[in-house]
């Protein structure tokens, strides 16, 4: 299998990744996303800073599996239990020669790579983060 990471963008605020497995694209996107927080203080503007964007892993399991990632996770259970088995089929399509944990190197990259972000680790901002 071959593995080609295109970076288009790493920033505090956005970052972009173009991930190329046997020439086949699948793409990585994550943003900053700033929300008040009145929990903190009703009186005043509080934000909190969010990183959100959907997981690699999550993109892989839905373009090389039978299995579908729900958006989002407000049925813990049920996500968990999606990215498992999810995760199983990955290791059984890719699971030779080392290619499995190749993919599993890119979810650890992209996991940095947002932990980076929330921490501001970037050296540049970039476009303004989302405001909800």
């Amino acid at each position: 299998m071959s593995v080609t990471v295109e970076i288009n963008q790493l920033t505090n605020n956005s970052s972009k990744l173009g991930i190329f497995i046997n020439d086949r694209p699948v793409y990585w996107t994550c943003r900053a996303l700033v929300k008040k927080d009145d929990a903190i203080d009703h009186n005043s503007d509080h934000y909190m800073r969010y990183v959100v964007g959907l997981s690699l892993l999550s993109n892989l399991i839905n373009k090389y599996t039978d299995l579908n990632v729900p958006k989002n996770d407000v049925n813990r259970d049920a996500y968990k239990k999606t990215l498992d088995e999810g995760e199983k089929a990955l290791f059984k399509r890719f699971g030779h020669d080392g290619d499995f944990d190749k993919l599993m190197q890119l979810c650890k990259l992209t996991d940095e790579i947002s932990d980076n972000m929330l921490n501001y680790r970037y050296s540049v901002d970039g476009p303004e983060p989302l405001i909800d």
